[in-house]
């Protein structure tokens, strides 16, 4: 499984366009779980530890796993990327590698508000970004065992 986000990680790395602007955040690591951490709590720790980032535990808003697996598949298609995938085929199977990373109990969240509207395939946000970059997404996972987050930036 580490095999596959490190080989994920490479490859939206590559992905990145010629400016070289953006950032690409993929990692999983074991969820610390501590007694009495929440979900949320976790996920902070996390990011600190790993990215030498903070956030508050409120500022996480809860997705289900189809909008987590729409909204990284929205991401792969945006404006940040270079090559991209070649159709919403490519990007989704990119966005459920990661989520497979996730037992089915998984959770995921992010700093963002999405309005998914599946019928005619689009989803707009509002909320805070992690990077401060004009374009600043992604989602984050944790189940019993794992922690981990997919975001991606790009300055215009």
């Amino acid at each position: 499984m580490k095999h596959d986000i490190k080989h994920l990680h490479e490859q939206l790395t590559a992905n990145l366009n010629d400016r070289e602007m953006g950032k690409v955040l993929c990692s999983i690591a074991p969820a610390a779980g501590e007694s009495g951490r929440t979900d949320e709590e976790c996920i902070c720790a996390f990011l600190s530890k790993t990215y030498e980032l903070a956030i508050s535990p409120a500022a996480l808003k809860p997705l289900s796993r189809n909008d987590a697996i729409f909204i990284v598949s929205e991401l792969l298609l945006g404006p940040v990327w270079g090559p991209r995938p070649k159709d919403r085929t490519d990007a989704n199977n990119a966005a459920d590698r990661f989520v497979a990373q996730f037992n089915e109990a998984a959770r995921f969240f992010s700093t963002y508000t999405y309005k998914i509207n599946r019928k005619n395939g689009t989803c707009s946000a509002s909320g805070a970004a992690l990077l401060e970059s004009s374009f600043d997404m992604g989602i984050f996972a944790i189940d019993s065992n794992t922690v981990g987050i997919l975001w991606m930036s790009d300055e215009d």
